[in-house]
């Protein structure tokens, strides 16, 4: 005869019911304890707040700029996670803080040295990339050491206020002689305008901060009839404006015959950095961290900086926590698994999540325990009820009373029926039934005692082990 074995997926399928069924017969009977559970909960996760916004406002800067370039490539990175960047745009680096200061966006991208106190709810997402301060001209080559004598009564433009370039330029100034900076002829125009002036003769020269990808440099540094300024005297320059260091961009880098420049160029240079209100959520906090990290590994850096790439390279600006802990400890460990959001709230909020564990997991381990309780409490009324039953069918004196106490016990049997039996009560069930049995008997008696001759049903039971089972009830 073949055996049929039992089917593993069956029993795993029972368990499941079970534990599913025990969960809600927990909930139904121990709510206090579920809305407590449900409140601490919701709570927690309002406190820790782990769904970020599927929008941010961002502040980019001027057509054609490297601000601008740079928020593009970010716009595309965080498109690709399903977050839509609205982009705003300002005359540089100077309007996009003000934004920020005025909440018209979430974050900006900025640069080095502008004023920032530490009350204003503002904090450093890191600096990704240098910005070197390029002063174009025309004419002959500056061969000399003294670069002040080389401007002085040229036509410059130094850009207008709120624009990048010019908080630079008026630092720079700030250093030189004061004779020496008012006998430049002084010109305040938007970059485009700046470059049409220079490449019309109209103006002689150009002061313009920008990476090498902006747009507006690039136009610049394809012409060949137009000179890049040497700094003699750059690393001089970074003793007075701290917030800026030393780039070179070597002999021949543009075209390497002829060589464009004709010589190393020093240049000062500021960074790129993205400044974040306080509140802007962790999550996409973490999701430029790693946008930064990327994008400078994966794109061609032409200035590079020892160590690399996102750095807080300011001492001036509060540092966001979450980009802090990522330049120190490195990306969560949860970064190649797990949507950037889950990442970032495993991150955070770990310690949290273990105590939230801590306290759950005791009561998770009282669900399987009180399945078995509560059958075993609700067989216990059960036993009571039927142990009454049974006592008063031996005392009935009218058919009355037993006709009543037959319903009861119909509908005793029905409930027993109708029970549910959690996995592992089966023999407390089957001892249930087992005295719901007895009970009948004892009612099947009773009858033939008030109606002479009514037979007694065969049940295979004897009387004498009625009465020993009974006993037992």
């Amino acid at each position: 005869m073949k055996r049929t074995s039992p089917k593993v997926e069956k029993y795993f399928l029972k368990s499941a019911k079970d534990e599913f069924l025990a969960l809600l017969l927990f909930c139904r009977h121990q709510w206090y304890v579920v809305v407590a559970i449900v409140l601490a909960v919701g709570l927690a996760l309002y406190y820790v707040s782990p769904f970020p916004p599927s929008t941010i406002r961002v502040a980019s800067g001027q057509p054609n700029s490297t601000l601008e370039k740079i928020a593009a490539r970010y716009g595309e990175y965080f498109d690709a996670h399903g977050v839509r960047v609205e982009f705003f745009t300002t005359r540089g680096a100077a309007e996009n803080l003000q934004a920020l200061r005025d909440g018209k966006v979430d974050v900006a991208f900025s640069q080095g040295g502008l004023a920032l106190s530490r009350d204003e709810s503002i904090v450093s997402l890191g600096s990704i990339g240098y910005q070197p301060l390029w002063f174009f001209y025309r004419g002959e080559r500056f061969k000399g050491e003294d670069f002040v004598a080389f401007l002085e009564g040229r036509r410059i433009s130094i850009a207008l206020p709120g624009s990048g370039t010019r908080p630079v330029v008026d630092a720079l100034f700030g250093v030189l002689p004061e004779v020496a900076v008012n006998r430049m002829r002084k010109y305040e125009m938007p970059a485009g305008e700046s470059i049409d002036a220079l490449l019309a003769g109209e103006i002689d020269g150009m002061f313009l901060l920008a990476g090498i990808e902006s747009g507006n440099a690039q136009r610049l540094l394809r012409r060949s009839d137009v000179r890049l300024l040497d700094f003699p005297v750059a690393e001089a320059l970074t003793r007075h404006l701290q917030y800026t260091e030393v780039v070179t961009l070597p002999k021949g880098a543009l075209e390497v015959t002829p060589p464009r420049p004709e010589a190393d160029v020093h240049m000062i240079a500021t960074t790129t950095t993205i400044l974040a209100r306080e509140s802007l959520h962790p999550a996409l906090q973490y999701l430029f961290m790693r946008a930064s990290t990327e994008l400078y590994q994966s794109e061609e850096v032409f200035f590079e900086r020892a160590g690399g790439f996102p750095a807080f390279t300011e001492r001036h600006i509060p540092r966001s926590e979450v980009a802090q802990r990522y330049n120190t400890h490195g990306p969560p460990m949860l970064e190649d698994y797990a949507p950037y959001w889950v990442a970032s709230f495993f991150d955070t909020a770990w310690v949290g999540i273990l105590a939230l564990i801590a306290v759950l997991y005791p009561l998770l381990r009282m669900v399987p325990s009180y399945r078995k309780t509560m059958f075993n409490i609700g067989a216990s009324f059960k036993y009571d009820q039927i142990f009454t039953l049974a006592r008063e069918s031996e005392t009935v004196g009218s058919l009355r009373e037993l006709d009543a106490l037959e319903r009861t016990h119909r509908q005793l049997t029905q409930e027993v029926e109708e029970t549910w039996v959690p996995k592992g009560c089966n023999q407390s069930y089957y001892f249930l039934v087992g005295s719901l049995e007895l009970a009948r008997e004892r009612l099947d008696l009773a009858r033939s005692r008030l109606v002479p001759g009514t037979p007694v049903p065969e049940r295979g039971r004897s009387t004498q082990a009625l009465g020993a089972k009974t006993g037992s009830m």
